[in-house]
């Protein structure tokens, strides 16, 4: 295909960022103007103009958008052309590279890459080594502190030597914070494994402590290409400015308007990094709208002219006004659902439109269980995505573990799971001698169980075990990895297992099995003719699946998912559920301006993903924490023009009944969120008792009107002076007793 050729068709903003003649650039994409289309003909665009394949990198955040992106490029240009470009996830790059040079850090080629499971099961046994309280060192808050403290670039010596981390450690009663991360670092190091972030965080060491390594790959990446630039965090930026240091053409895409994931780290303020270190960028506005009717793009405008320091751009559509942003503020979650579902039987059985073009977004996974049980009823197929993994599956699990360990036999997460798993008569007390004479000798876990008797144990069990596993690694370098992938588990009695098992339950767990080994199969034949692809290279793919690659249920069914997982998709009617004050926004962003403007950039999102019909939904009651609570409507209801709204009255009883005028000019809505005060400390309150006055870090000053249940599940109803009733979860509030 011709340079021109690849040219015809974009507008005149896409024609020139494809046409960027060199230097960083900054393409601020608005929600369906097009950025994959200028991110792929870009590419393709770079390759006509006579750059190497193997010199571009392309970056972006799911496997799937990387695929798709590959795909696209094929068809302007060539199979093997596309096949040489450096494509992927930035964890995929990472590990890509790492697995050249892992060992100038200690790890060997052959690492582990431990998924959030995996992370969560390492800080609880380190939790458990150090006797800390389980209650305070929960493993999956303590696992998400260490994935921020990584991404950004806080190693566990720099945390335990900042006064201002520990003093917040103190206040949320985990004062050994730094002893917990450091031991998990060290843990980690131990079982040649790293997590995702270490992904990032090596992949940096690697660049700054080694002057070869870095010049080799600022001199290969000619041209580097972000997807979703505005999702970056800081460890992301700093490796894409080190390559971009020579050629200076680092060309990135993104919105940040759309920025949502700063619970993960990212950062939408490294666009304005990106100015400040590349003072030549020069910026490209997308700002028509080919999704969205004019309507729901106006809605979008409104709605996100409320947050300030933005890059200013309106977006626009020529697809016609469309119909007006229906509104439905149902008596409860249950009338809710049945809303939602009802309209979309109308709408498939009038439109004929199939049920894969129907969305019901939620900001919370627990508002889905309404919709799931309405749609059974009425016997319409549906898909959650985002929902649990395939690969997360217990079975599953289970056979990744034994692979793992043929590959990387000093992992101890993948050790420890399997070692009695078919039970083979290695039970607590054993694992618990190796454990202890591994720790005391300073050496692998592995190293015990390879040969217990020069640790003065005498095991025959561990030992047969251990040579059952040295055997299948041997035959591991030259058997192909799906017929080594399979003998081991019939050697280990695993699929044996399973197959005696004799329930429904058993059936399905071979059956997900033998889908896992016909994948491992067509992922060893379906390699080029000069590429042998290893047991370990199929675990890297798995490890970098995320959860947004990977969907369950009926694929041509109604789409349940949260706003997060509906980055980057479209559909023909959306429904935006539970648009309510302390769902959309979370309560958890209450008094956080930064956070409140996250989650307006989340519903403008929400808002977005819609093509031709939007409904918002809410329920004037909802049952939550244990009690019914009456609602009030979303602030961002407000903030939408009332002239693109059509609010739908059904009969429902009659307190239930509310006025528009009251749903869009509520005081109670309208009240300001006090912030905390500057000096407020909470206090470990275990349990309250009717009658006394507290202080809430959100709500302020209440009233404990009475306390419901005992020990760490204890509630109590609060009557706030600000914020009416309440009912909360004492062991997990912020609070301190008053007066």
């Amino acid at each position: 295909m011709s340079t021109e050729d690849i040219l015809k068709g974009l507008n005149p903003p896409q024609r020139a960022a494809v046409e960027h003649g060199g230097g960083p650039a900054l393409v601020v994409a608005g929600a369906g103007s097009g950025k994959t289309r200028v991110l792929t003909h870009r590419v393709a665009y770079l390759l006509s103009r006579g750059v190497w394949p193997e010199n571009i990198m392309v970056v972006t955040f799911t496997n799937k958008a990387a695929n798709e992106m590959k795909t696209r490029i094929a068809r302007m240009v060539d199979d093997l052309t596309a096949q040489d470009l450096w494509m992927g996830t930035f964890h995929s790059v990472a590990a890509r590279i790492l697995r050249k040079d892992a060992d100038k850090l200690g790890y060997p080629r052959s690492f582990s890459i431990y998924d959030t499971n995996d992370a969560k099961n390492a800080v609880k046994r380190v939790v458990t080594e150090l006797n800390l309280s389980t209650d305070h060192y929960k493993p999956g808050p303590i696992q998400s502190r260490i994935s921020l403290m990584k991404s950004h670039f806080i190693s566990p010596q720099q945390y335990a030597a900042d006064p201002e981390l520990r003093t917040e450690d103190k206040i949320r009663n985990q004062p050994e914070f730094y002893r917990v991360y450091e031991a998990y670092e060290n843990r980690l190091f131990r079982a040649g494994a790293m997590d995702f972030d270490d992904l990032l965080l090596k992949w940096l060491l690697l660049l700054d402590q080694y002057e070869d390594i870095l010049t080799r790959y600022q001199r290969k990446f000619e041209h580097i290409l972000v997807d979703e630039y505005q999702d970056t965090n800081l460890l992301q930026y700093l490796i894409l400015k080190k390559l971009a240091a020579h050629h200076r053409n680092l060309f990135v895409v993104g919105d940040d308007a759309q920025s949502i994931y700063a619970f993960r780290g990212a950062n939408y303020h490294n666009i304005k990094l990106l100015q400040k270190d590349f003072p030549e960028t020069k910026i490209y506005k997308l700002e028509q709208n080919y999704r969205s009717t004019e309507t729901i793009v106006e809605a979008a405008n409104h709605l996100i002219s409320h947050n300030p320091q933005l890059i200013p751009k309106r977006l626009w559509s020529a697809r016609g006004k469309g119909e007006k942003i229906k509104y439905y503020p149902a008596a409860d979650e249950g009338e809710e659902a049945r809303f939602v579902v009802s309209t979309i039987q109308q709408l498939h059985q009038s439109e004929g439109w199939p049920y894969a073009q129907f969305a019901v977004l939620y900001r919370a996974n627990s508002l889905s269980r309404a919709f799931e049980e309405a749609l059974s009823r009425e016997r319409i197929p549906y898909q959650i995505i985002g929902g649990f993994s395939f690969y997360q599956r217990q079975e599953i699990r289970n056979v990744l573990a034994y692979w793992r360990l043929l590959v990387n036999p000093s992992d101890e997460e993948a050790l420890m799971r399997i070692i009695n798993f078919p039970t083979r008569g290695i039970g607590k007390t054993t694992q618990n001698k190796l454990y202890i004479a591994a720790r005391e000798r300073g050496v692998r876990l592995w190293d015990v169980v390879k040969d217990p008797a020069a640790f003065g144990l005498r095991l025959p069990k561990v030992e047969a075990f251990a040579a059952m596993i040295e055997k299948a690694r041997l035959s591991a370098a030259e058997v192909p990895a799906d017929i080594v992938g399979e003998a081991i588990l019939k050697e280990s009695g695993l699929l044996r297992h399973y197959w005696e098992d004799g329930t429904e339950e058993g059936k399905n767990r071979i059956e997900n099995i033998h889908e896992l080994l016909d994948t491992l199969r067509s992922y060893v034949q379906e390699a080029p003719p000069d590429e042998v692809r290893t047991l370990a290279d199929f675990l890297q793919e798995v490890a970098l699946i995320t959860n947004a690659d990977e969907s369950e249920g009926a694929a041509d069914g109604v789409k349940l998912l949260t706003v997060h997982s509906a980055k980057g998709l479209e559909f023909r009617t959306v429904f935006v559920v539970g648009v309510e004050e302390g769902l959309f926004p979370s309560s958890f962003s209450w008094g956080i301006q930064e956070s409140i403007e996250e989650e307006r950039r989340l519903f403008y999102v929400a808002v977005t993903r819609a093509e031709e019909r939007l409904y918002l939904t809410r329920a004037h009651s909802r049952f939550r924490w244990g009690s019914r609570e009456q609602t009030e409507p979303s602030r961002f209801l407000k903030e939408i023009d009332r002239s693109l709204i059509e609010v739908i009255r059904r009969q429902r009883p009659q307190s239930a009944q509310r006025t528009p005028e009251r749903v869009f000019h509520s005081k109670t809505a309208a009240r300001p969120v006090p912030k905390a005060r500057p000096d407020f400390v909470a206090e470990p309150i275990t349990s309250l008792r009717a009658g006394e006055i507290i202080e809430h870090d959100r709500f302020g000053v209440g009233k404990v009107l009475h306390v419901v249940g005992k020990g760490p599940a204890q509630k109590a109803v609060i009557k706030f002076d600000a914020y009416g009733q309440k009912t909360i979860m004492i062991k997990y509030a912020k609070m301190r007793r008053h007066g």
